[in-house]
Parts: C-alpha cells; structure tokens; sequence
C-alpha cells in the first residue's frame, strides 16, 4: 500500500491526501458495478479505492516506474493492467502534468462505451479543459 504517512508531511501533503479522499468520495456513486479506466493513476492511490465499488478497473500511466511501483504498492482482484471499454474513465490531478491537453484527451474515445461518464479534477485552477 501506499504510505498514508507521507501524506502527513507537511499542510501541502496534507491537502493532497484530503483532495484525494474528496475525489474518490464524489466518483464512487458513479462507478458502482462498473468498469473504469483510471487514466494517469500515478501511485495507484484513487484506482485502488475506486477498485472496492467498481466491477473492474484498469490503471493507465505513461511511466513504466509509476506502474512497477503501483503492481507492488496496490493489490485487488478487480484491479488489473489490461486494455478494456470502460464505462467510467477517471483522471485525478493528471491534466495539469499534461502539455498537449486536447490531443491526449481525444485519444479517451478508444475505451469508452457509450453512455460513458469522464471525472476529471486538479488542484490547479489555472487549467481549463
């Protein structure tokens, strides 16, 4: 598992850690039952939560370390690194990292099924989707 301790650092860590939980509390009525792409999953910290409501739920990261690290860190049996359509695609505090926003978004058409659903959420207010 990730280490929660790291989130209690310092106030910014801190900020992160309730951020995360405020994300995942909102998406969890809208992945129930479903299956979710966690797109840009990072530690692994929301798929893993996502993966106790969801039906199944596949984590996407550019970084091959992020991933190596995430397989050791998270573990659940409806968590897997496999391609899929997803029903619900999840990106948190993922589209501020990325440079070339609208190509990388119009590349989610490949996974969904319609009636999708996409929650996005950054802590920077400066980015505009």
């Amino acid at each position: 598992m990730m280490r929660e301790a790291f989130y209690l650092d310092s106030p910014e860590n801190y900020l992160m850690y309730l951020f995360h939980i405020a994300t995942c509390n909102f998406a969890l009525v809208h992945v129930i039952g479903k299956y979710i792409l966690d797109y840009g999953y990072g530690s692994g910290y929301d798929a893993y939560h996502m993966a106790v409501s969801g039906d199944s739920i596949i984590g996407m990261d550019v970084a091959d370390k992020v991933i190596e690290s995430t397989k050791s860190n998270y573990r659940a049996d409806n968590l897997a690194y496999r391609r899929v359509e997803c029903d619900v695609i999840l990106s948190f505090l993922v589209i501020e990292h990325i440079i070339k926003v609208a190509p990388s978004l119009s590349k989610i058409h490949r996974v969904y099924k319609p009636g999708w659903v996409f929650i996005c959420a950054t802590l920077d207010r400066l980015i505009y989707i």
